[in-house]
């Protein structure tokens, strides 16, 4: 369960490279551990609900990645390039090849909700509603079956004492089964938001299994100790079921091994992999597309990006810089920029402060009190003070005073605590202008701070590889390329990464990281957190939108 699960996190995370998200055993001392994304330092500790609500968010995630993998499939169908990336589907998950056959992504399904999310089956549930009994009523259409066993009386009376025959019944309750599978199947699907998927039938059995062995308000993921307690039934619960039920068939054992999935989903996995996904920077890169091409001012301002493999085209600028032919070949390439922008001048949305619009001096010993504006900017907050000071110090004799005015202390107090909650409530920003003669080259990155500040470009890892020495290599021929095709264009590049967002942040908002390697530094790329709680939160919602 999650409450036993150990969250790895932060820089010892970091440190490792380990692309792989999920959750798995050590190795070492055969402890469950949750592997977050990189950037995840901040995510709380001890804290079930907020780790519960992430481990369903990720199961969704990896779960539209898988579809929307499904689905590119079967746009290409038997025209696909063989060349291309190769999905396909294994057993325990899901695997993706790259054109050299080697395997670039691998998912691990979690058996203990997988099979329960897929076996919800109304014909079977309809079959397992249905037994067969004895009957001691006769079927004369059936006699001849019983003549050998028959008593002869006389005047050629026949007897038959029993006919061991079955019909047919619907009882009254469900199964227990049934009714604790769906209980499970209901929870499963509240925690994914997927309540529309739910019917009406599996409602119904629930309620009967709460109001039998629950509450009529139980709720399986309401916290730890409930979550334990209610495992701790279910498991009492699924033990007499088995010991209970005489006949077990198919639609039997279809139910029941989803259910002791679950419960006992710790006997589920392989290899050590319980659950999770193998480099994980194609699930950032697929998160981010997603919403810089569906969100203003990105999608505005996007002039190529990477889309399905290959590099769109928005038609903005007169020449294609990315379309090049090596050696005067005559078959065109394509760099492929994650994506390029027109330079976009932000806008800073802050909360503006008290202090930052008034000066405020208190005289003759803190009784009373000097306001001046600061910024003509703030003119209308200037006179909604000077109102609610007025109306606090109720006087009719207060005139508004162009810069000082005598008030009581008590009534400024007041005065600025209502101000400062009208401050809050509102931002202030300026406009979202572009640098049209600027182009900014963005590649989607799925690393740690830590390791821009770490670099070495002589340094390699455990694959001889030193990828961010690859990596700047590669931005920089993308500047090269732009500003040998447009003459007056200037570049920048950005390099992307994922940070978790403490504060959910609803709307996007850019880190600028000061890297502390001067060897890095000489590329002028820049390192950019991007929170993946937004980007996260709008592919839940938009992932169709692709």
């Amino acid at each position: 369960m999650l409450s036993d699960i150990i969250l790895k996190k932060g820089i010892e995370r970091d440190k490792q490279h380990y692309s792989f998200v999920g959750i798995e055993r050590n190795k070492e001392n055969g402890n469950l551990e949750f592997w977050l994304p990189l950037g995840f330092e901040d995510f709380p500790e001890n804290n079930f609900l907020e780790l519960k609500n992430f481990f369903f968010k990720m199961y969704r995630t990896f779960s539209i990645y898988i579809k929307k993998k499904e689905y590119r499939e079967l746009e290409e169908g038997k025209e696909r390039d063989t060349h291309r990336d190769g999905f396909y589907e294994s057993r325990g998950g899901f695997g993706l090849e790259n054109q050299d056959k080697d395997e670039i992504v691998l998912y691990s399904k979690i058996n203990a909700l997988n099979q329960v999310i897929e076996g919800y089956d109304e014909l079977k549930i309809s079959s397992l509603e249905k037994k067969r009994k004895r009957t001691d009523e006769i079927d004369y259409s059936q006699i001849h079956k019983y003549m050998h066993k028959a008593i002869y009386l006389d005047n050629d009376v026949v007897y038959v004492d029993e006919m061991n025959l079955s019909k047919s019944i619907i009882i009254q309750t469900s199964p227990p089964l049934l009714q604790l599978f769906s209980f499970i199947f209901t929870e499963i699907k509240k925690e994914l938001q997927e309540f529309d998927t739910i019917p009406d039938k599996a409602y119904e059995l629930a309620d009967i299994f709460k109001e039998t062995y629950l509450q009529s308000d139980s709720t399986l993921f309401g916290s730890e100790e409930i979550l334990n307690q209610n495992i701790a039934i279910m498991k009492e619960v699924l033990e007499e079921i088995e010991i209970n039920t005489v006949y077990k068939d198919d639609d039997y054992w279809h139910f029941f091994d989803a259910v002791e999935s679950f419960l006992y989903s710790e006997k589920s996995e392989e290899n050590g992999i319980y659950w999770g996904i193998s480099n994980f920077y194609d699930i950032w890169e697929d998160m981010c597309q997603t919403y810089f091409m569906n969100n203003e001012p990105f999608k505005n301002n996007a002039l190529f990006a990477d889309i399905k493999g290959r590099l769109v085209d928005f038609e903005k600028l007169v020449n294609n810089p990315f379309e090049i032919s090596l050696n005067k070949e005559h078959t065109i390439r394509n760099l492929k920029p994650d994506l390029v922008l027109k330079k976009i001048i932000e806008a800073k949305e802050t909360s503006t402060s008290f202090d930052e619009i008034f000066e405020v001096k208190l005289l003759d010993n803190r009784k009373w009190v000097t306001v001046k504006i600061l910024n003509n900017k703030y003119q209308n907050l200037y006179y909604d003070f000077w109102k609610k000071l007025v109306s606090n110090y109720n006087s009719n004799n207060i005139k508004y005073p162009e810069h000082t005015e005598r008030i009581r202390q008590g009534a400024f107090r007041i005065a600025k605590a209502e101000i400062i909650k009208a401050i809050d409530a509102s931002h202030f920003e300026t406009s979202i202008e572009t640098d049209d003669k600027c182009l900014q080259i963005i590649d989607y990155k799925y690393m740690a701070e830590l390791a821009f500040h770490n670099y070495n470009e002589y340094s390699i890892d455990i694959d001889g590889e030193n990828k961010i020495n690859d990596d700047i290599k590669k931005q920089l021929i993308y500047e090269w390329a732009v500003q040998n095709s447009v003459w007056d264009m200037k570049t920048e590049s950005e390099f992307w990464i994922p940070y978790f967002d403490d504060k959910h942040l609803e709307q996007l908002t850019k880190k600028y990281i000061e890297i502390n390697n001067n060897k890095f530094n000489e590329s002028q790329i820049k390192v950019v957190k991007i929170p993946f709680n937004v980007l996260q939160d709008f592919y839940l919602k938009n992932w169709f939108n692709d």
